[in-house]
C-alpha cells in the first residue's frame, strides 16, 4: 500500500535494532502500521514453533539466546548421565538439536520474510542475517543512559536501581548473542544505514525520518551498505 501511494522504492523490509530501552519495539510497531506491513517481533518465536512442530514455550528459549561455558557444561553433565539414566538420553539430545534446529529455522524464515518484502523486523540478528540483500534498510535505535533507565522504570514498575541493572543484563546478553552467534558487536556501525537517537524526535518525526530514509534509499551494493546517517541532538 505504502508502495502504490508513494512510488516505487529500491527497498521494501526494514531491520529495526535498538538498545533496551529505547523504544526501538515500539517505533517497529508504529513504523509496520504507517507502512501497512507485517511486523516480525516476538511472533517469530510461534513461527518457528510451526515450522518445527513444537509447543511455543519449547522454542522460546532460544530467542536471541547464545548458551554460555555454564550452560553447556550443564548440557555436557546432563549427557554424561545417560549411561546412569538411560531414559534421560532424549531430553538431552533433543534440548541441543533444538537449539541447532531453532537457528536453522529462524534464519529461514527471516529470509523468507525478507523474500517476500513488506516486513518490519526487529531483532534477531537479521541486520546480520540479511546484510548482503540490496533490498533492506537497516535502522538502529539509540538512547541515553538515563532516559533508557526512565523507560524501563515505567514499562516494568521497577526502581531506578533494578533498571539499570535490568539494561547491563540485556546489554550483555544481546552482546553475547551477536558476538558468538554472528563474530560482530551489535553497535557496529557498519551494520546499519540509519543510526537514530530517540532523544532528539518525537515517536511521529521519527517515523517520518525513517520512512524518508526508505524512499530516498538507493540500491546498495550487495556486500556493502549505503552511507551511514546519524540523528542526534547538535
Amino acid at each position: 500500500i505504502y508502495r502504490q501511494q508513494r512510488g516505487y522504492m529500491s527497498k521494501n523490509v526494514i531491520t529495526i535494532s535498538g538498545q533496551y530501552g529505547s523504544n526501538g519495539d515500539k517505533i517497529a510497531t508504529y513504523l509496520a502500521g504507517r507502512l501497512h506491513w507485517q511486523l516480525i517481533d516476538d511472533n517469530i518465536k510461534r513461527l518457528v514453533a510451526d515450522e518445527l512442530e513444537l509447543p511455543e514455550e519449547d522454542v522460546a528459549m532460544h530467542d536471541q539466546h547464545a548458551y554460555g561455558f555454564i550452560d553447556r557444561c550443564l548440557i555436557t553433565m546432563a549427557a554424561n548421565t545417560i549411561d546412569l539414566c538411560p531414559d534421560m538420553a532424549h531430553i538431552t539430545l533433543s534440548f541441543k538439536e533444538q537449539e541447532q534446529f531453532y537457528r536453522q529455522a529462524q534464519q529461514h524464515i527471516i529470509e523468507k520474510i525478507a523474500q517476500a518484502g513488506d516486513a518490519v523486523i526487529v531483532g534477531r540478528g537479521s541486520q546480520i542475517l540479511l546484510a548482503q540483500r540490496p533490498d533492506v534498510l537497516h535502522i538502529r535505535v539509540v538512547a541515553p543512559l538515563m532516559q533508557r533507565i526512565h523507560h524501563v522504570m515505567q514499562h516494568e514498575q521497577i526502581s531506578e536501581k533494578h533498571a539499570k541493572v535490568l539494561i547491563q543484563q540485556q546489554e550483555h546478553r544481546l552482546a553475547y548473542y551477536h558476538k558468538t552467534l554472528h563474530g560482530c558487536s551489535v553497535d557496529d556501525p557498519q551494520l546499519y544505514d540509519l543510526v537514530l537517537n530517540s532523544r532528539s524526535f518525537m515517536l511521529e518525526n521519527q517515523l517520518d525520518l525513517i520512512c524518508q530514509a526508505l524512499e530516498n534509499s538507493q540500491p546498495a551494493p550487495a556486500k556493502s551498505h549505503a552511507p551511514i546517517l546519524y540523528y542526534t541532538p547538535g
